[in-house]
């Protein structure tokens, strides 16, 4: 088995994985932001991404989400003037959390190859490395399963 020369440490592979999601969602919010501007949108980037949120029934859904977590926990309703601030707080932690869990996991595989690919779905055994070209998952990247 091929290992890594350097290999990552794990607070390494956390912090590039973070770096990596907040990327990703910059430029996920780019091509948005675009579509936006083709449909006759107006506003400029930094007043459409952070486009003030009035209530929660006019909350984006990653702030939704946040909401019935938040409010789940602390058994308390939160109110209106908190749906924008959560609201964009959840949208980047999402991304950035989504690109933190992605760096781990490639940082604790023995050495990245292409043909690992970029996840295309959260479960491990949908990637690009796992399925044949006939559709089955029978290969797996990493060892032992």
């Amino acid at each position: 088995m091929r290992t890594r020369k350097h290999p990552l440490t794990p607070l390494t592979a956390v912090a590039a994985g973070l770096l990596a999601g907040a990327v990703g969602t910059i430029c996920l919010d780019a091509v948005q932001y675009l579509k936006y501007r083709r449909t006759g949108g107006t506003q400029s980037p930094l007043a459409w991404e952070f486009a003030p949120v009035d209530s929660w029934e006019t909350a984006p859904d990653p702030g939704q989400v946040a909401r019935r977590v938040i409010e789940g926990f602390t058994q308390r309703k939160l109110p209106d003037r908190s749906a924008w601030p959560i609201s964009t707080a959840a949208h980047w932690a999402y991304g950035s959390a989504a690109g933190a869990a992605y760096g781990i996991l490639a940082g604790s595989l023995p050495a990245p190859r292409p043909r690992y690919g970029p996840p295309t779905t959260t479960s491990p055994c949908r990637w690009p490395a796992c399925t044949s070209r006939s559709g089955s998952t029978t290969r797996r990247p990493w060892p032992g399963t």
